[in-house]
């Protein structure tokens, strides 16, 4: 089931039937600045094989975008939840991605 305000895109067939993929802008509240959380969102997103990035914000968020599918983007929401030791996720909220949020890199990447 795709969260509220979540649409998806059917892309390429998979082995298994239809593959869905949607690109998230994902803002995550709470103590996640200078405890290691962006390295923390590395770490899983490339566990998790996803193009995207993820930055610091000025207000003291942190911003993530990312290329899912259904099982990647329940797995990866988990994790940003959970963050690293020392940091006290308040919020992460997922929508899809404006369309001037359009470039992935790929490998996820750190952005600066």
């Amino acid at each position: 089931v795709t969260p509220a305000g979540l649409a998806t895109v059917a892309t390429a067939p998979a082995e298994n039937g239809l593959r869905m993929e949607e690109v998230l802008r994902i803002l995550v509240t709470g103590r996640v600045q200078g405890v290691g959380y962006r390295a923390y969102a590395l770490s899983e997103a490339q566990r998790l094989d996803l193009p995207g990035w993820v930055r610091n914000l000025p207000n003291g968020d942190v911003e993530l975008l990312a290329r899912v599918t259904p099982e990647t983007r329940e797995a990866l929401m988990q994790a940003l939840r959970r963050g690293p030791l020392g940091s006290q996720v308040e919020t992460v909220e997922a929508r899809i991605a404006p369309s001037e949020y359009t470039e992935l890199t790929d490998p996820f990447t750190v952005q600066f």
